[in-house]
């Protein structure tokens, strides 16, 4: 069966593909209203005090002293309140809904916001599933099918990006090398393949693995592979063209498969090349140390 159902399955099996609209512009828009609201009762209840107090009335002159005289006025008829006060309950009401725990549109607003925009493999494998005659087979109709379209792109957020605090790489890995994997070999293992939604799925514990495992490498390779080239070059214009070529490439290492901030590589970048021209400068020109 399609539907509703089968959907909630294939976005609870994997938590990347929990991906929904944040409806910025609707929320925006309820604030905005929101706020109308209350600038207009702060309003009415600015002129309400005015008028009580220029009413030469002693009691009503006591409400802006006295509590318990704007809520137990001998003015107001039987079972009622004051004016006053019921403008009171009525913006405090308003209030709640704005910005005080128990609703606080204002702090859900923030929240919202906050949210991480979906990865674009996931984006993409949900999209493609939607329109898969053997996953959703476009049940969804008309205005219901509007949240993942493209023009909505911009609008969405998902839950948990599992891929929040994934390096460049292992976002190439996913976005590219295991689609390019399992359009030749990965779509023939049923072993994979999840009967409830139809979706094969790959281990991102392996996948993880995998990929730290390569940033070990590069990171051990780089530093090793740059000493053995300036100790075999005996020019000392070509080892500072190694040192030059091997710092660009160790940047750009770090920029891929490390999570790093521009400060963090520039940092790195130049200690790396430092301890290259203090191993030539240790190293003879004929290359020996």
């Amino acid at each position: 069966m399609k539907g509703y159902h089968k959907l909630a399955a294939l976005m609870g099996s994997d938590c990347g593909l929990s991906i929904y609209r944040r409806f910025a512009k609707l929320n925006a828009r309820n604030l905005l209203y929101l706020q109308a609201e209350l600038v207009n009762l702060e309003a009415e209840l600015e002129n309400i005090i005015l008028e009580d107090n220029d009413s030469g009335d002693d009691e009503k002159k006591l409400f802006s002293f006295s509590l318990w005289h704007l809520k137990h006025s001998s003015d107001a008829p039987d079972g009622d309140l004051p004016i006053q006060w019921q403008k009171v309950l009525e913006i405090r009401g308003l209030l709640k809904e704005y910005n005080e725990p128990s609703d606080d549109a204002l702090l859900q607003q923030a929240h919202i916001l906050q949210l991480n925009a979906p990865n674009k493999f996931d984006l993409r494998v949900l999209r493609q599933w939607l329109d898969w005659e053997n996953g959703g087979d476009r049940f969804l109709q008309g205005r219901e099918a509007d949240p993942w379209e493209v023009k909505n792109t911009d609008d969405l957020v998902t839950i948990a990006n599992k891929h929040n605090s994934a390096d460049k790489f292992t976002l190439w890995v996913y976005g590219a090398l295991i689609p390019w994997y399992h359009k030749r070999w990965g779509h023939h293992s049923e072993t994979r393949r999840d009967l409830e939604t139809g979706v094969w799925k790959y281990n991102d514990g392996k996948i993880f693995t995998v990929t730290n495992v390569a940033a070990i490498i590069v990171s051990a390779l780089l530093p090793t592979s740059s000493m053995f080239i300036l100790f075999c070059i005996d020019k000392i214009v070509v080892k500072l063209a190694v040192i030059f070529i091997y710092t660009i490439l160790f940047a750009l290492a770090l920029a891929i498969v490390v999570r790093a901030r521009s400060i963090e590589i520039f940092a790195a970048a130049t200690a790396f090349a430092a301890v290259q021209a203090v191993f030539i400068s240790n190293c003879g020109n004929n290359g020996a140390c």
